[in-house]
């Protein structure tokens, strides 16, 4: 069994005299250096959970040292104070190991307080969290970070660690946002939650507790969604299709999750059915044995939106009948005709319309742009101050025609 020790910064608390609001913290501990900036004054305590240092050792106690750095930075001059120290860490203990450091700082130079150069003393007391992550295997796909996002659950502010992987079962700890984990086992098929696009939940560890937290909450490492985001950019180009296409068809899948499972049993961020990946790896060079890899999953789906945009090239509508084939299947969107929508499951025309729908009223402003330049800038400048949204989908199913809404913008 590894045992891996984190340690972070947990708050810095500001008393004595005032002597300035503008605070810089450094933190040095095995071999890894931390530092912040923050406004606070005298009275306060500020609060965070940064990461100072993580590293694997052996043992049951361990003693590393520790040097804190506080500097209050003024227009012209700034104050210094300095620590070093150590930490004493039973790595036999799960619980997190609270330490706390005092650091003085004098004020011995200032052009607006020369009656009291050296007089004013400030104290900044440093709280430091070291906590021991026992895993069986250390690598780095096993840790992971709670991230909520606004579109995937709009009114969820922590994540829930549960007794069971199901909304029903019973809360052991309420994890904020941006905590690490560990993750001792993904992709679980519980209980999917009312408007979630997955039944999957991960089994991990926190705080040396051990539950359940739904898979769309938690970005595994190296599967953020920035990085879900710029290898779909990345493979689009590499094939050579438009990106805004290949991102949005992602995001009306699936939402760029990894772990997306649907109730047909299509999975990860293109949704990939069982017969899907089969074709891919069998006509289209494929390589797709896990679609939950998001990696995997990407190269295979636009490999196979590649085929269909193909298929469809020099059609009316071919980006239209590209994505309606997608859903519907290539067998059952003509290549010539009329295309109606309204023929297909509501979803069909569902996806197409996700994928390349417009900003309300984006090709009347094309049209007109000319004659409402002054009027155009008048708006920008107030729009600069309110925030913009995509406009609503006429009820009338219509094939969507232009370029796609940006959504990862």
């Amino acid at each position: 069994m590894s045992k891996f020790l984190r340690l972070r910064l947990v708050s810095v608390k500001y008393s004595g005299e005032s002597i300035g609001r503008d605070v810089e913290v450094e933190v040095e501990a095995l071999g890894q250096v931390l530092r912040v900036d923050k406004r606070i004054k005298v009275g306060e305590t500020k609060k965070f959970s940064q990461e100072i240092a993580r590293k694997e050792l052996i043992g049951d106690f361990v003693s590393p040292n520790i040097a804190i750095t506080v500097i209050e930075k003024d227009l012209f001059f700034n104050d210094t104070g300095k620590l070093k120290g150590s930490l004493g860490i039973d790595l036999a203990l799960i619980e997190p190991q609270l330490f706390s450091f005092e650091v003085g700082v004098k004020e011995s130079r200032s052009i607006f307080s020369w009656l009291f150069w050296g007089k004013r003393v400030a104290i900044f007391e440093i709280e430091v969290e070291a906590e021991v992550i026992k895993i069986e295997k250390a690598n780095e796909s096993e840790f992971g970070r709670i991230a909520l996002y606004f579109d995937i659950d709009p009114e969820v502010q922590t994540a829930n660690l549960r007794l069971e992987a199901s909304d029903s079962g019973n809360v052991l700890k309420k994890i904020p946002n941006g905590e690490e984990v560990v993750i001792v086992k993904k992709a679980i098929v519980g209980i999917r939650p009312t408007g979630y696009l997955s039944d999957l939940w991960h089994k991990v560890s926190y705080q040396g507790i051990e539950g359940f937290v739904h898979s769309a909450l938690i970005e595994v490492n190296g599967q953020e969604r920035e990085k879900i985001i710029q290898a779909i950019k990345a493979k689009a180009k590499e094939i050579g299709i438009d990106e805004g296409v290949a991102i949005n068809l992602a995001y009306c899948e699936s939402k760029w999750l990894p772990f997306a499972h649907s109730s047909a049993d299509n999975k990860g961020v293109y949704q990939l059915g069982e017969s899907t990946v089969g074709y891919i790896n069998s006509k289209l060079g494929g390589d797709v044995s896990d679609s939950y890899d998001p990696f995997q999953c990407i190269d295979g789906g636009l490999r196979y939106l590649r085929y269909l945009l193909k298929k469809y090239e020099g059609s009316s509508d071919y980006l239209a009948r590209a994505i309606a084939g997608w859903n519907a299947g290539p067998n059952a969107v003509p290549y010539s005709g009329s295309l109606d929508l309204k023929g297909y499951d509501p979803q069909v025309a569902d996806i197409v319309h996700c994928t390349l729908k417009e900003h309300k009223g984006e090709s009347v402003m094309k049209s007109l742009k000319f004659l409402l330049l002054p009027i155009a800038i008048g708006v920008g400048l107030w729009l600069i101050f309110t925030p913009s949204g995509h406009g609503d989908l006429n009820t009338e199913i219509k094939v969507p025609r232009g370029k796609p809404t940006r959504y990862w913008e």
